[in-house]
């Protein structure tokens, strides 16, 4: 042992038969037991936001949907950005000017570089990867199971809200599109994996209620297999003095950001105060309630599974949530209202992800959703309308090679 371990983060050894009580639905055979240990679990988009609303509250001057297309030079250094919206029908356009930039843009970052100099050969390696989502019941474990697949990574297979999703992938992918495209052979290589590991029927093409893509932004390793790239983040600057920092891991993103901003101060001459991050809660967890105990509070108007998610989403902001006549609603306001939500899309998949956690993809509630946001962002009826038209066609896009076996 390198240190103390906390009794509630020490690990437990499983014999087969406590394996198999703990999760029936594995397939055990294989095994003589199995480690049980804690890991933590996050909403990367919420998380996203709950960083942003941070730091909105710490002073900080927030632009949503907003594109860097070009910096301004002088003598040699960028002084100014110009960002134009990319939101349908707006054509917004302002220069933002600073004493220092810094491109934390992840899959983008390349892109940004060419934009202080097009000659830069370009830093990162893309891989992607994809999680399938079925219904809870076809897949039913407890906890979250790890997962030899076939090429000997690790799969997850993780319970939540009533679905388990399944992933994630690794293969090597070029383009930077926000929703990168899902092979057939990429959900073929998670189906196989699951039904390898778990004692249930075979789980299909027809059992995938959602899916979801990403890329992770890596630097460079010529040579290297997708899942032998190194997950090390790195600080460096730009021809025109623009700092940026890529590569890294989620897990590590708040460190990452308190070493570029040290990077920043220390380039600024800046005098400033420590950092205090490591130990400021996020919105929705500044208070000494635990999830367990906002699920508890809200056992009065949800049904367990209900309050569970609302906790896990919301933490100490559930409760008026869930006191809302229409919970629903209540989610769809408070997107706008407190999250920065400024279309259907960002409150289906990224604030309260319906679309990948709900009965056919929360499809059913887009309207309802919609009509809630449409006088707190003065939408049309047909606005609405193309709001709703939009989500179903991403819906339909992300499902395309999910093929029907019936």
């Amino acid at each position: 042992k390198l240190g103390k371990v906390p009794a509630e983060d020490k690990h437990q050894v499983l014999n087969k038969k406590e394996f198999a009580e703990q999760e029936p639905a594995a397939n055990t055979d294989r095994f003589s037991g199995a480690v049980l240990y804690p890991e933590f679990l996050t909403n990367d988009a919420r998380l996203t936001v709950a960083n942003i609303r941070a730091a909105k509250a710490a002073g900080a001057d927030v632009l949503n949907y907003a594109r860097v297309t070009s910096f301004k030079m002088e003598n040699g250094r960028a002084i100014a950005a110009h960002v134009s919206s990319t939101l349908d029908g707006e054509t917004l356009e302002a220069s933002l000017h600073a004493k220092l930039f810094i491109n934390a843009a992840g899959p983008w970052v390349d892109a940004i570089r060419a934009l202080e100099d097009k000659t830069q050969a370009p830093k990162l390696t893309l891989t992607k990867g994809i999680h399938i989502v079925v219904p809870h019941a076809v897949a039913p474990v407890n906890g979250t199971l790890i997962i030899q697949a076939p090429d000997k990574r690790s799969v997850f297979a993780v319970p939540r809200h009533g679905f388990t999703y399944i992933g994630t992938t690794d293969t090597f992918y070029e383009k930077t599109h926000y929703w990168p495209h899902v092979e057939t052979a990429d959900i073929d290589y998670l189906l196989q994996s699951a039904n390898k590991a778990l004692r249930v029927e075979p789980l299909t093409h027809n059992d995938i209620t959602s899916l979801w893509s990403g890329t992770r932004p890596l630097i460079s390793q010529p040579g290297k297999k997708p899942s032998d790239i190194s997950r090390k983040d790195e600080i460096w600057t730009g021809p025109g003095g623009v700092l940026i920092i890529a590569g890294g891991k989620l897990s590590a993103y708040r460190k990452m950001a308190e070493r570029i901003v040290d990077q920043c101060v220390k380039t600024l001459g800046l005098t400033t105060k420590p950092c205090v991050t490591a130990t400021t809660p996020l919105p929705g967890g500044d208070g000494p309630q635990s999830v367990e105990d906002i699920t508890a509070k809200l056992l009065s108007t949800c049904t367990p599974a209900q309050a569970l998610r609302l906790a896990e989403l919301y933490g100490n902001e559930a409760e008026k949530i869930a006191s809302a006549p229409s919970p629903l609603r209540a989610e769809a306001e408070h997107a706008v209202t407190h999250e920065g939500a400024l279309t259907l899309e960002d409150v289906w998949v990224r604030r309260t992800a319906r679309a990948w956690f709900a009965p056919k993809a929360g499809l059913p509630d887009l309207a309802e959703m919609a009509s809630t946001m449409a006088p707190l962002l003065a939408w049309t009826p047909e606005e609405q309308a193309k709001q709703i038209q939009h989500c179903e066609k991403r819906h339909a896009d992300i499902m395309t090679n999910v093929t029907s076996t019936s």
